[in-house]
């Protein structure tokens, strides 16, 4: 309908683009009625676990929203789960201060009790849960040192101090639930992750997701991180959409050879420490290679 057709992009008589428009201006890739160029970004990273789409260059939709696969490693000692980074010892960090750590084996065991100060959750009746012995890890969470109060002061907290064998052992804990309580996607063992205070296996929870590479071991030939939209991010070093290629390039930001004709996805990974390289293209031409990396660094 004519007047429901308000894009400067678009022909009001026909609603389609006008006759020098590439893209419509509600596309995240379109700037005045132009694509814009390659390496735009069009979609921050939110997290460490998330990556930044940018543009193709011959689109002007932003590419598919994709991040680190679940399991990812991530922050201290973390995993990536749902394009966030779960990580017991940062979580600890944001309660009790900088100096604060997840607390000692002995600490979590009390899960297991159903008390304020160690649980799984509540029941429908408000009732703290007991969590079972393979789940003790996926309820309250157990902090040692950092500060004596919690760096929130309105949180509610516990701070328990005993001996085991000789061993002094603090678990410090706030109440308040959610907040006092590990974040879903925490380790709770080798390839297992905490599903609403529950331990289960990853494979079980989170659908798995398969990217290119050279080894049947390993995502990405071991040599980067795999995304949800089946990409690898290769690291410092190696290149290829298998990651499987040596390289002595050092861009943060990089393009290698793929299966296709055209960009199609590029990511800028928000990593700090890790370098990567995305490969998510095809040149015949190596100076065109040469001018496709300038155009992103410039």
């Amino acid at each position: 309908m004519r007047d429901q057709c308000f894009d400067p992009c678009c022909d009001p008589l026909t609603c389609t683009l006008r006759v020098h428009a590439h893209c419509a201006s509600h596309q995240a890739c379109c700037h005045r009625c132009q694509l814009r160029p390659i390496g735009h970004v069009c979609r921050p990273a939110r997290s460490v676990c998330d990556v930044a789409e940018v543009c193709t260059g011959d689109d002007g939709d932003c590419p598919e929203d994709g991040y680190l696969i679940d399991g990812t490693v991530c922050g201290i000692s973390g995993q990536c789960w749902k394009g966030n980074c779960s990580d017991v010892e940062q979580q600890c960090r944001d309660l009790w201060g900088s100096d604060a750590s997840t607390a000692d084996e002995h600490c979590y065991e009390r899960n297991g009790l159903g008390l304020e100060y160690g649980n799984c959750g509540t029941d429908r009746d408000g009732i703290f849960r007991k969590c079972a012995v393979e789940n003790v890890h996926c309820g309250t969470l157990h902090c040692r040192g950092g500060s004596q109060t919690p760096l929130n002061l309105k949180f509610n907290s516990f701070n328990l101090q005993f001996l085991h064998e000789t061993k002094q052992i603090q678990c410090k804990m706030v109440t308040n639930l959610d907040i006092g309580m590990v974040m879903d996607g925490s380790s709770c063992g080798s390839g297992k992750v905490c599903v609403q205070g529950i331990c289960s296996p990853l494979v079980q929870v989170s659908p798995p997701v398969h990217c290119p590479s050279n080894n049947l071991a390993y995502q990405c030939s071991g040599h980067g991180d795999c995304t949800t939209t089946r990409r690898c991010l290769c690291y410092n070093g190696w290149m290829g959409t298998a990651c499987d290629t040596k390289t002595n390039i050092t861009h943060s930001t990089t393009i290698a050879p793929s299966d296709v004709s055209h960009f199609s996805d590029i990511f800028i990974p928000s990593f700090a420490g890790k370098l990567f390289h995305l490969f998510f293209c095809d040149f015949d031409d190596p100076y065109e290679f040469a001018n496709a990396i300038s155009s992103i660094e410039n």
